[in-house]
């Protein structure tokens, strides 16, 4: 539709295109793609041409694309640090210690947070949890970005001055939130990837909370996020090298996070569930205190939802094509880390 009203729309040109598959090289829309791409330098277009090219196996011409979808990207992000990466994320397990933790008790729903990288898996799992009848998909919830934003004026400082009275309150105003999605009968899931970077946070509010990280072969992470758009707030993911720094400071963080919440987070992999499924599931849903549902493995037939770039894999049964998919463009991963490309 807004193509009919404005043909020039490169913004709703590259939409159409994300829901086009791409089965021939002479296909109409990937004319019309190059002719608007030669015309402007239009990262979105970039990006879906290199989509449209990876879908036709020309992966030479799709990294072309990607690759300066991502320059022009990079023209209007703020410079990525990996030195103020490094020191937000020692002062974030600093501050958020066990001994921190240990000041805040009391009672709570038991939400689950699936968390980890941009394209791990989290939108999968999620579908997976909510084909079960013990629980409600919340999506990606802006509530703790939002308490933070409004709470931190530069997160993660002020924690240490955080009280339980402070948690008291931020903890009602949650379960005001989470009755607009869900009643008491189920247990609401959150799949807000960076949640990661406030898991402590959330664990002092949320006492029985539980947390699950979606992992992945880092190669194959780094390859999805940089054919991508994801925007300003992760300026990492404009360089392979700098996704791959990034992908590191998470680890850390996450190897923390184990280890203060006390069998409370579960690392789930990306090529477990697709490759050990029924097994995987069975153990994420015992790490939950829940009992085994065939449903869960029934997952795309839900008439829900899904709002991020995962909706079109979530809408199919479950497969491994994607496991691996970084070796397409070996030559390029070559180029960018030599020697430490297998480590």
């Amino acid at each position: 539709k807004c193509l009919e009203i404005d043909p020039a729309n490169q913004a709703a040109l590259a939409r159409l295109a994300d829901t086009h598959r791409f089965k021939e090289n002479d296909d109409p829309l990937l004319a019309r793609l190059v002719e608007s791409a030669q015309a402007n330098q239009n990262s979105d277009v970039h990006f879906a041409l290199g989509a449209a090219y990876n879908q036709l196996q020309d992966f030479d011409s799709a990294w072309k694309h990607f690759d300066l979808a991502n320059s022009l990207e990079h023209e209007n992000m703020p410079p990525y640090s990996k030195q103020r990466t490094e020191e937000r994320f020692q002062r974030i397990m600093s501050l958020c210690s066990g001994e921190w933790l240990s000041r805040f008790t009391g009672a709570s729903p038991e939400p689950v947070f699936i968390c980890g990288m941009f394209r791990t898996g989290s939108t999968l799992l999620e579908q997976i949890l909510a084909a079960h009848p013990a629980f409600t998909a919340g999506g990606e919830s802006e509530f703790f970005p939002r308490l933070v934003l409004r709470e931190f004026h530069e997160y993660p400082e002020g924690l240490d001055q955080v009280t339980p009275e402070d948690v008291q309150l931020w903890r009602e105003k949650q379960a005001r939130f989470a009755s607009q999605f869900n009643d008491d009968t189920r247990r609401l899931t959150d799949k807000r990837p960076d949640n990661f970077l406030y898991a402590g946070l959330i664990k002092a509010i949320l006492p029985s909370a539980r947390f699950i990280v979606t992992e992945r072969d880092w190669r194959d992470v780094a390859l999805s996020i940089f054919t991508t758009r994801l925007g300003a707030s992760q300026n990492y993911s404009t360089r392979l090298e700098n996704i791959r720094h990034y992908i590191g400071q998470q680890q850390r963080l996450v190897d923390h996070w184990e280890s203060i919440l006390e069998g409370d987070l579960l690392r789930i992999r990306y090529e477990d569930l697709v490759g050990r499924t029924r097994e995987t599931i069975t153990e994420l849903l015992h790490f939950l205190g829940e009992e085994w549902d065939e449903r869960c493995l029934e997952f795309d037939k839900l008439d829900n939802t899904v709002k991020t770039a995962s909706v079109w894999q979530v809408r199919e049964p479950l497969h491994s094509r994607s496991v691996g998919r970084w070796k397409n463009y070996r030559p390029y991963f070559e180029q960018a880390f030599g020697s430490g490309l297998d480590d």
